[in-house]
């Protein structure tokens, strides 16, 4: 509907903004997960730590973005944000 689309693309705007908030190793671990889709293991590869590491940096990325957008119970569903799933929720509309 026209109401979820506006809510929507509002809170895509909000999560933009607290992007730009975010430590430069943040942004690189979320962006590898789900702007590239990468798994764990690849962006591991690609940043020089193990997996495990990955999914630290991915914890501690999300809990700081949830700080910047003042939404401390926010859940990010995971069929849609699903680090490295081909389901990752698209930014466009």
């Amino acid at each position: 509907s026209p109401a979820q689309r506006a809510e929507r693309s509002q809170l895509l705007g909000r999560i933009r903004g607290a992007l730009t908030r975010l430590g430069e190793r943040d942004v690189t671990i979320l962006s590898l997960l789900y702007g590239d889709e990468l798994s764990c293991v690849e962006v591991g590869q690609v940043l020089g730590v193990s997996t495990s590491r990955v999914c630290q940096l991915h914890s501690r990325a999300i809990a700081r973005l949830r700080e910047e957008l003042e939404l401390p119970g926010l859940r990010i569903p995971t069929s849609a944000w699903e680090p490295g799933s081909k389901n990752t929720a698209s930014t466009s509309s």
